[in-house]
């Protein structure tokens, strides 16, 4: 699973709670590294699970990297906004 947010201790204790409950949890801090790290993982065949995604974020927000996930990798990607 791939957390996204600016918030770089709010991707942290998300990853934390991830890995804790088994899963393979990674963070990035913004919609541009979020969208090359799922393109990346999707060319070594290791597609993430789902990605949890902050909907307010600086330059590119959760809406505009929900649009470029898309566009590269389709719909096939699980996606969940939040915003805290």
């Amino acid at each position: 699973v791939l957390v996204v947010d600016d918030d770089k201790m709010v991707c942290e204790n998300v990853t934390a709670l991830l890995n804790e409950l088994g899963m393979r949890g990674y963070w990035v801090l913004s919609g541009m590294e979020a969208v090359q790290s799922i393109v990346d993982a999707h060319l070594r065949n290791d597609d993430f699970f789902a990605v949890i995604l902050d909907w307010k974020m600086p330059e590119m927000d959760g809406l505009d990297t929900v649009k470029a996930i898309r566009k590269k990798l389709g719909k096939n990607v699980p996606i969940i906004i939040i915003t805290i």
